[in-house]
């Protein structure tokens, strides 16, 4: 049994970051870890290409969480991994994190039955690299913040099942799992990153700039007294139990119960689904497949908006062309993201499957009612 388990979550990310992550590991003095990779539903072409990457490392393994078409969930991922752990102490990982070679060797010494840790970091910036983050140069550029890497204890991890997977998407579920630890009566430790340095890998924010109706109701579930239903966790997905999945590949979903957006209506756009999925109870599949209005503009005009709109640009003048039908059909696509993420978070619990395709003219989504 080794003393750590490091589990990451992964999904169509570079694989660069993956390999100067899994680099900063191969590189510890203290080898008494095991590896776990989840791999939360990448495309099949990135699974192809990370799978021998992350193998070719001989203390990693690399796990497929048949969860295509699924929002993402770094608590369901890392609970996935969290249950295959057999190490003692349990380290959530961010996979853009790098640290010293030193830096399992030192994580010996805390009294894992008493605390959990968790570590701030060097956000380096953009221009860092595998061979330069390190340098003064970059380290002035870097932020002190927060990361997600939290060293537990790994029967207390278990007990309290792991990370609750009500939430996805981005956001909240570490607050809420330190909140539970601290309940389980483990005190928490904040290590810095000039006590214990811990580099984060530049990449684009993914907090939403403003938040959405599922942000907030991740907020409300977070400071929420209500006792949590999770009776499992971390459970593997495979093709085997993805009804919705395999509809949608075999074509067989447009057996099931359709479900016709309100178009003609902003303000009742989504009326007819959350109708439907209260009212029609005794069917067990539905699929709501939804295509954008064509926009009627030709070629030739974008190619001329988009030149006239650089020169503005390079003149430093505040004047642009709009086309006004890309305009709305951009905030409709915003719109009714924010309303699935809503609609699906809410009702997984009495799902048995869904399945949401999102392409730039419309989208798909398919799912079995318990």
């Amino acid at each position: 049994m080794p003393q750590f388990t490091i589990i990451t979550a992964f999904r169509n990310r570079d694989l660069l970051r993956v390999k100067n992550s899994l680099d900063s590991l191969a590189a510890q003095t203290y080898a008494d870890f095991e590896f776990i990779f989840v791999d939360y539903g990448s495309d099949l072409d990135v699974s192809a290409q990370v799978k021998p990457l992350v193998e070719s490392y001989p203390f990693a393994r690399y796990i497929y969480a048949e969860t295509r078409g699924m929002f993402w969930s770094r608590a369901h991922s890392l609970n996935i991994g969290i249950r295959l752990s057999v190490g003692n102490i349990c380290i959530l990982w961010d996979i853009d994190l790098m640290v010293e070679n030193d830096f399992l060797s030192q994580l010996s010494v805390p009294d894992f039955g008493q605390v959990f840790t968790t570590h701030r970091c060097y956000y380096l910036p953009e221009s860092a690299t595998a061979n330069n983050f390190k340098t003064k140069a970059i380290l002035e550029k870097a932020v002190h913040a927060y990361v997600g890497l939290c060293c537990v204890q790994a029967d207390i991890l278990k007990q309290i099942n792991g990370f609750d997977e009500f939430y996805q998407v981005w956001g909240a579920e570490d607050d809420d799992l330190y909140n539970r630890l601290q309940l389980a009566g483990l005190q928490r430790k904040q290590t810095d990153a000039a006590e214990l340095a811990v580099y984060h890998q530049w990449h684009p924010t993914q907090a939403p700039a403003l938040p959405d109706m599922w942000y907030m109701q991740m907020v409300e579930h977070l400071f929420s007294a209500k006792p949590r239903q999770q009776n499992e966790f971390g459970l593997l997905f495979t093709a085997e139990n993805r009804p919705a999945l395999n509809a949608y590949q075999n074509g067989t979903y447009k057996q099931l119960v359709p479900i016709e957006l309100e178009t003609g209506n902003k303000t009742l756009l989504y009326n007819k689904i959350i109708q439907e999925s209260l009212q029609n109870i005794d069917s067990k599949g539905f699929y709501i497949e939804f295509r954008y209005l064509q926009l009627g503009f030709s070629p030739k005009s974008q190619q001329f908006m988009t030149w006239f709109n650089r020169h503005m640009e390079m003149r430093k003048l505040n004047f642009r062309l709009v086309n006004h039908q890309q305009q709305e059909r951009k905030e409709l696509q915003t719109n009714i993201y924010a309303f699935l993420k809503y609609f699906i978070g809410t009702r997984r619990a009495q799902w048995l499957d869904y399945y949401l395709h999102w392409h730039a003219d419309g989208f798909v989504l398919v799912y079995f009612v318990k």
